[in-house]
């Protein structure tokens, strides 16, 4: 998807984008995963359907395969409960991003929150919190709720 994005950058502006080299850095994607985690985690446990849902962010946002988003999730958990704030990795991962970046991450988070079906305060409060932290603007805010509720809408696959 990145790269139709980026060639579709091209052919309408002429610029190039080198999406890999900053979004997909190894430090991005184990600051992302442990930013999932912590919003599962938030409200005192990470289900099953939230831990699915996370695994399936970390591929998709990444391109990555199973093992290796499995891999960055078990780190990611292991880091939570030795760290418990996210203070300083929210500070450090808003420059890194890209705003449609920001939008495609929160867009993710949601999904995180919905996956078991309840929208707990605490798991609310942590998506506030992210998104004012990572320097999201509001209307990029509105946009990835937007986004997530015409995903819902639409039909899925049957597993």
């Amino acid at each position: 998807m990145r790269r139709r994005i980026s060639e579709l950058v091209y052919r309408t502006t002429g610029r190039v984008l080198d999406l890999d080299q900053v979004t997909d850095a190894p430090d991005v994607q184990a600051m992302v995963a442990l930013l999932l985690a912590g919003v599962a985690d938030s409200d005192g446990a990470i289900t099953d359907d939230e831990f699915v849902r996370i695994i399936v962010a970390l591929r998709g946002l990444f391109d990555l395969d199973e093992t290796v988003s499995l891999d960055l999730y078990v780190r990611a958990v292991e880091e939570l409960r030795n760290r418990g704030d996210l203070a300083d990795v929210l500070a450090d991962l808003g420059p890194k991003l890209s705003l449609k970046r920001k939008e495609d991450l929160l867009v993710a988070v949601l999904k995180v929150i919905a996956a078991d079906g309840e929208k707990h305060p605490a798991e609310m409060a942590f998506l506030h919190r992210f998104a004012a932290d990572i320097g999201i603007p509001e209307n990029v805010t509105a946009r990835a709720f937007e986004r997530y509720s015409d995903d819902r809408r639409k039909p899925q696959p049957p597993n």
